[in-house]
């Protein structure tokens, strides 16, 4: 894992990529609010298991087990 405590914030606008609600289940939105510091704000990036290529996965600070997923896959 690299860079446990990551926040993804918008330089231009000052929001950051925050797990809705502080949610630890499966399904719960991510939303960009107001930079606040908080643990829903926080990620890592972790090695993709299938991927050779140096992709990672974003993995929430919260509760590890839980990465950023597209909902159906939708593009």
């Amino acid at each position: 894992m690299l860079g446990a405590g990551l926040s993804l914030v918008d330089p231009t606008t000052g929001r950051a990529l925050d797990v809705s609600g502080a949610g630890r289940a499966d399904g719960t939105n991510v939303q960009v609010w107001d930079e606040n510091g908080s643990a829903a704000q926080r990620f890592a990036l972790r090695r993709a298991q299938l991927v050779e290529d140096g992709t990672y996965a974003i993995q929430s600070g919260l509760y590890y087990p839980l990465v950023l997923d597209v909902a159906g896959g939708s593009a």
